[in-house]
């Protein structure tokens, strides 16, 4: 046997080592002694390759290896031992198909087993409907499903079906639909079994479009027929019609901000006079002119002022008497941030002869840049010089932090004719960034070749036409044309996915936590929040860098509250500081600086806590100004200190604290908005004062706490109109709202009957008056005898500065009435009223008012007895009564 590390020959069979280097032969020759199992998983319907299949490898009922398909179908497993005249056992699971299980006898090192798995199919169906929801036959429907398309005609009932993959259902799909006479509709359904109706607009049609008609007059004169024809009436088979036509056809124009104006060639390709108007779905698209005849340059533009970022899809309508066509204009705007190589040029572009050649560029800043043949350049904005013996293609590549890529190319040709030229003229994405499971449509146009090849995933292509992909990330798509004469160009375009970022941020901002003078063995704690004012999900962790620093909790996701907890047990008399740290996917790490003292003696201060609301107040500490709220201060004094808390518009707030050695002490302020005053005086004064609506009491009356701005005041009294008035309250003042009252209308005097309920009012000497008790039409009225010759008290010239205060002597309520005098002391006539429903006072209080310098001057009190019935003449209420 051959050694197989130095090549002796001279190995018995049954020998472990080498005899001449001492190589250990038994052992290679059980590395050699491996298996291999490999093949490919593949869709049993159309030989497709299925990517991520999950195949599970066993020997025996024991789990031998968990693997799964690439791209390509393709799996590989290789075991460290020789597992021959063992039977393997395969379970092959991917969802959406059917899960297959199978099993081999292993004969060989090497096993390749192709493995066919079975879809499981769904029924899709569906219908096209016009906007009444009536069936359209003949209707043509096209799905993109994956990376296959499948087009369909519905039959005369409007209805579709078609099976697919039961992995596709749920998922967002594009479509198109179509019909002649009706607006082509695409976009993207969900795609479930029964898609119902697929609704289409009809096609409106100018009102030149429509076919203009001969008129015949025709006229029966006995068995004659004679036909008259109208004039200057176009006949509808006439061939002199005119035929709209654009270039280019179709017109599917792509913009970015940075795009210039774009052109569309409207011309007649039939006979006599085109009449056409162009407008658009959108108002950032841009249409000049709007109408004309026969042959015309439109130009296309957009106006992306205001416009989100993102893209954007519209449409220009061309009506004619010739015809209707129809373009599509897309539109990407780029967030701001977005990596963009804004020009990659050269001077010259074409040579007789080799030379140089000056490249130019110009790239978004923050960028890495490297250009192939030249390597990395340091530079954004610069130009550089090359020499150039035959046809090179320049490629430059930009990169920047957020991992976004930009690829732009430029082929310089050295001694070939320009016929001879390939050239891309355009080579584009709508849109350019997508969402997982979303599409984007690339489209390519280029001259001086039959085909062109795109990668990744297209290959080889017309050289004009479109491709919709759905890559899984971020992909740059390389179109390359070559042509018989060997010259080529490369063109790039790079599709990006929309990226959420968190952001972390912690409160308060900058966050340092000081403890302050602790005693050995003492535990202490503050508290942060963590806050993600981004987008996305922020994924934080804490770490400490010392043993006595304690975190709550340690991880989490978005916002959260912190508790960081200090315990000086076994730490050494001194200074002490230490950090956290906060690391996140949200931006850089953020550290917390924290600070104790730790010492044997009792402390001989403390601390003190402020917070208010509102925050952001200023506070001032034993007089002098130390912050805004929130805010700890630490070192503060044993004993009672003055903490005092303003802001503007709000009451000072001042209080004592008292703060005890080694303690925190916590104070917080609500703190009252500032008010001002109302001052209000009536004539005659004891009027009923509202505030907005609500009670206050009587005047005269100073209403405190009123809110700063706009009040009504409103003053009542008994026999008098009510006054409102408007007053401004300003912080920190009193307003002053005076009134004169005003007698209110005195109706004519009635006839009423003393019912059975009669009383007899009895005062000192010189009063003597009777009142009875009548069920009224609006309230009963309790009246006192009135002689209807005398006037109503107040009002006569000898009692003009006397007025009468009536109140119930059980509970001093005030009522109200009139009476009359003959001088100015001696009450002639008096009555009051009650509400309904109300018993009559037994004895009442009447007082003599001096009006103009508010003095009581007589106080009487009378009582109620029955009188004899009879009737009476009586002075009926002023105003509305009250009690």
């Amino acid at each position: 046997m051959k050694c197989p590390e130095c090549g002796f020959e001279g190995v018995l069979d049954n020998e472990k080592f080498c005899g001449k280097c001492g190589a250990n032969i038994l052992l290679d020759k059980h590395k050699k002694e491996k298996t291999r199992i490999f093949g490919a998983i593949r869709n049993s319907k159309n030989r497709d390759p299925v990517k991520a299949a999950s195949i599970k490898l066993s020997i025996e009922g024991t789990e031998l290896a968990s693997v799964s398909s690439n791209e390509e179908g393709v799996y590989e497993y290789t075991a460290d031992e020789d597992l021959a005249g063992q039977t393997l056992e395969f379970i092959i699971e991917k969802k959406g198909f059917i899960k297959k299980n199978i099993s081999s006898e292993i004969d060989r090192l090497e096993i390749k087993s192709d493995i066919l798995i079975d879809e499981i199919e769904i029924e899709i169906k569906g219908k096209i409907c016009d906007k009444a929801d009536r069936p359209l036959a003949d209707a043509s429907i096209s799905f993109r499903i994956g990376d296959k398309t499948i087009k369909l005609i519905s039959d005369k009932d409007g209805s579709f079906s078609f099976t697919t993959g039961q992995q596709f259902l749920n998922q967002r799909i594009g479509y198109e639909a179509s019909k002649e006479g009706f607006k082509v509709k695409s976009g993207k359904l969900e795609l479930i079994e029964d898609l119902k109706c697929i609704n289409l607009d009809p096609i409106s049609v100018p009102f030149w479009n429509k076919n203009k008609v001969a008129v015949v007059l025709i006229a029966l004169t006995g068995l004659a027929i004679v036909a008259f024809a109208l004039p200057h009436v176009i006949d509808i088979l006439s061939d002199e019609s005119p035929e709209l036509s654009m270039d280019p056809v179709p017109v599917i124009f792509n913009f970015r901000p940075e795009t210039g104006d774009q052109t569309i060639l409207i011309s007649n390709k039939g006979h006599g006079t085109l009449e056409w108007e162009v407008h658009s779905d959108q108002d950032w698209i841009v249409v000049s002119p709007e109408s004309g005849t026969d042959s015309s340059t439109v130009t296309v533009s957009v106006n992306v002022d205001g416009m989100s970022p993102g893209s954007h899809t519209g449409k220009i309508i061309v009506d004619s008497n010739g015809g209707t066509m129809i373009g599509s204009i897309f539109l990407y705007i780029p967030p701001s941030d977005e990596l963009k190589i804004h020009d990659f040029s050269a001077e010259p572009e074409s040579m007789d002869v080799a030379g140089n050649t000056k490249l130019n560029w110009h790239v978004s800043d923050d960028a890495s840049i490297t250009i192939d043949g030249i390597g990395p350049v340091d530079e954004s904005t610069g130009s550089i010089e090359k020499w150039v013996s035959e046809d090179t293609t320049f490629i430059i590549r930009a990169t920047n932090k957020a991992g976004i890529s930009d690829v732009k190319s430029i082929t310089v040709t050295v001694g070939i004719e320009p016929t001879d030229l390939v050239e891309i003229k355009y080579f584009t994405a709508n849109p350019y960034q997508i969402s997982i499971g979303e599409e984007s449509i690339l489209s390519w146009d280029v001259s001086g070749v039959d085909s062109v090849t795109i990668e990744p995933e297209i290959g080889t292509k017309g050289y004009t036409g479109e491709e919709k992909v759905s890559p899984d990330e971020s992909t740059t798509y390389t179109l390359t044309a070559t042509n018989e004469a060997g010259i080529s160009d490369v063109r790039t375009v790079t599709l990006t996915f929309e990226v959420e970022m968190p952001e972390l941020s912690v409160n308060p901002d900058p966050l340092d936590l000081d403890y302050g003078t602790m005693n050995e063995g003492n535990t202490d704690s503050r508290t942060f929040s963590i806050l993600n004012n981004g987008s996305g999900t922020l994924e934080w962790n804490i770490s400490t860098d010392q043993s006595w620093i304690t975190v709550s909790p340690t991880s989490g996701t978005n916002s959260g509250e912190v508790t960081v907890t200090v315990n000086t047990a076994g730490l050494s008399l001194g200074n002490y500081s230490g950090t956290i740290t906060i690391d996140s996917n949200g931006g850089e790490p953020k550290q917390v600086n924290m600070n104790l003292i730790v010492s044997s003696e009792q402390p001989t201060v403390g601390s003190i806590h402020v917070t208010s609301t509102p925050s952001g107040a200023y506070i001032d500490l034993d007089g002098s100004y130390e912050g805004t709220t929130p805010k700890t201060f630490s070192g503060v004094p044993v004993g009672s200190h003055t903490i005092k808390v303003t802001a503007s518009g709000y009451e000072d707030h001042q209080q004592e604290v008292t703060v005890t050695a080694g303690e925190t002490a916590s104070i917080s302020v609500n703190l009252v908005k500032q008010t001002g005053s109302i001052y209000v005086t009536s004539i005659p004064s004891g009027a009923d004062i509202y505030l907005d609506g609500s009670y206050e009491g009587t005047t005269p009356k100073t209403i405190s706490k009123v809110s700063e701005g706009s009040h009504t005041i409103k003053v009542t009294a008994g026999g008098y109109e009510e006054v409102s008035k408007g007053v401004a309250v300003t912080v920190g003042e009193t307003a002053s709202v005076s009134v004169e009252l005003e007698i209110g209308e005195i109706p004519l005097p009635k006839l009423v009957f003393i019912g059975s309920e009669e009383y007899e009012v009895r005062g000192n000497q010189f009063i003597r008056y009777r009142l009875s008790v009548e069920n009224w039409e609006e309230f009963p009225t309790i009246l006192f005898e009135s002689a209807p010759d005398l006037p109503p008290c107040g009002l006569n010239t000898e009692a003009s500065r006397t007025w009468v205060n009536i109140y119930n002597a059980e509970d001093d309520r005030r009522l109200y009435g009139f009476c009359g005098f003959s001088s100015p002391k001696s009450l002639t006539s008096l009555w009051f009223a009650v509400q309904k429903d109300v018993t009559p006072p037994e004895a009442v209080y009447i007082q003599l008012v001096d009006r103009r310098e508010n003095k009581i001057y007589s106080s009487n009190k009378v009582t109620i007895r029955r009188v004899v019935i009879g009737e009476r003449i009586i002075y009926p209420t002023i105003g509305k009564v009250l009690i």
